[in-house]
Formats: C-alpha cells, structure tokens, sequence
C-alpha cells in the first residue's frame, strides 16, 4: 500500500511537471514567432507567415514562408522586445543561417544579466532564405504572469486537477486489483499451473516452457476442455495462413504437449480417430 502511494505522489508530480513544461513550452514558441514576425515587418514584409517554430536538440528554430531580405539589427531589436514582452530571463546564442548549406551568416550573444554582445549588426544580408536559430545558454527560464491571463491558468489548474484524479483514480484501482491479477495470471490445470502470459507450465518447483504453438494450442484446447475439436479446425486456428502443413505437423505438437502435461496424469488429449482429439481432466 506504501509502494503504491509514492508511485502515486511520483505520478502526480511527474504530470504536474510535463504541464509546467508544456505551458512553458507554449510561452516560448508564442514569444518566438513573435520574433519571426516583427524581423518581417522590420523588413518590409506584412504579408507572407512565420513557419511553425521547430524545436532541435537545444535549438529553436525561426523560418520563413518566403526569401526576404535581413538585417540582423532587426534581427537583434525583434529579439530584445520580444524577450522583454514574454519574460524571457534567460540568456541566448541568435545565429542567422541560410536554408540551403546552414552556413552560419550572423550570431549575436542576446544577454540578460549582462550586455549583450552585437557585433556587425548593420551589415545587411541580401534577400534569400534564412532561418534564425535561438539557442539558450540555460535552461529556459519564464515569468509566466498569470494575473494577466487568469483565464489560461484557471484552464492548465483545471488540466492538472482532472489529471492529479485520474492518476489518484488509477492508483486506487491497481492496488485493488493487484490481488485479482495475481490470480488471473494463472490457470489451475490439475496440479498443474498455466502461466499464459509467461508462456509457462509451472509444476511445484519445475518451470516447463511452452513455445507460441504450444501455447495456442493449450488455449484452443482449454476453451474447448470436453468437446471433440477436428483437425481442420485445429489446424486453422493455431497455423492460420501459415502455408503447407508438413507431414504430422499437428501430431508433433499435440505429442509435445502431452509430454510437457505429463506432470499431471489426469490431463488428457485423447485422439478421436479420423476427426481430431479431445482434450478433458480425469476427476
């Protein structure tokens, strides 16, 4: 019971985390259009759009729909408002490369604590396709303000409490059913235990193995424990399409079978001449 709260706790916790993660994640990507779209409008451009934002390894990636021609001192003042606009506090490496060899045409450090570094930033780069790459020296940090947009944190409190239930829900029924399961695992064949899903017969203390034939076998036979089953059906639910049947491919296995039953001298595959066998517990 223990074991299960603190998976509990560590579940929460962990939601809780991945929704911090994504609303700031959400931030971000905002602040960085916002970025693509001011360095447009700063180069004469209101009408073509801002690719959605790509995120590589620790890089972010800004692109265009169309060529057109920068500055990096747009590039540097879309940065420096944007930031400022979206609480980022956190310092970043700005490289401008173009689409077609990502040669590295402009960096600049954008700095927060300190002054930034901007060199050569009047030096115009000529139209073509380029994409701004914001990397951030630290983890991303954000000052989200939920004051002014108290109905977007009302929203994500709502998000996490509805997922905190359902992990608390879902801890609450698996420590119910651990019980049951347990049991569930097994089938009692005589003495005898079935793990199905271990694809096992478990004899006291000896582990018999069953392979995936054997064990579609075992199941067909179980789920007709009593009834005589013919060889074409057989055949057709354990082999399917599987192609030709070799030879006694069928008597193969059902030998193998009896052998690795053989624990237990009540169970029985009996062989109904000329239709099929019979599988049954002797009481």
């Amino acid at each position: 019971m223990i074991f299960w709260r603190k998976i509990g706790v560590l579940l929460i916790l962990l939601a809780l985390c991945d929704i911090a993660n994504a609303q700031i994640n959400k931030h971000l990507e905002v602040v960085l259009r916002n970025v693509g779209h001011k360095t447009l409008l700063q180069s004469g451009d209101s009408t073509s759009r801002v690719l959605p934002i790509q995120k590589n390894d620790e890089s972010y990636l800004i692109s265009f729909e169309n060529e057109i021609e920068l500055l990096p001192d747009d590039v540097a003042l879309a940065i420096v408002e944007s930031f400022e606009k979206g609480e980022i506090t956190t310092s970043a490496m700005v490289q401008i490369k173009s689409c077609h060899n990502d040669l590295v045409l402009h960096s600049f450090e954008h700095g927060v604590e300190e002054e930034g570094l901007y060199p050569c930033k009047t030096r115009a780069l000529p139209k073509g396709c380029y994409r701004i790459v914001v990397t951030f020296i630290e983890e991303p940090k954000v000052n989200l303000n939920y004051e002014e947009d108290s109905d977007e944190y009302w929203i994500w409190f709502l998000i996490s409490g509805t997922i905190t239930a359902i992990i608390l829900a879902f801890v609450f029924l698996r420590r119910r059913s651990s019980s049951k399961s347990n049991i569930a695992d097994y089938i009692k064949l005589g003495t005898l235990n079935y793990d199905k899903k271990g694809m096992k017969l478990i004899d006291q203390d000896q582990t018999i193995e069953l392979s995936g034939k054997e064990v579609k076998l075992l199941d067909l036979f179980l789920e007709n424990q009593d009834q005589t089953l013919e060889r074409a059906r057989i055949l057709n639910e354990v082999w399917g399409d599987e192609g030709d049947y070799v030879g006694r491919t069928l008597d193969v296995f059902v030998s193998k079978l009896r052998k690795k039953l053989a624990g237990d001298s009540n169970i029985k595959i009996t062989n109904i001449r000329g239709v099929g066998y019979k599988f049954y517990v002797e009481s």
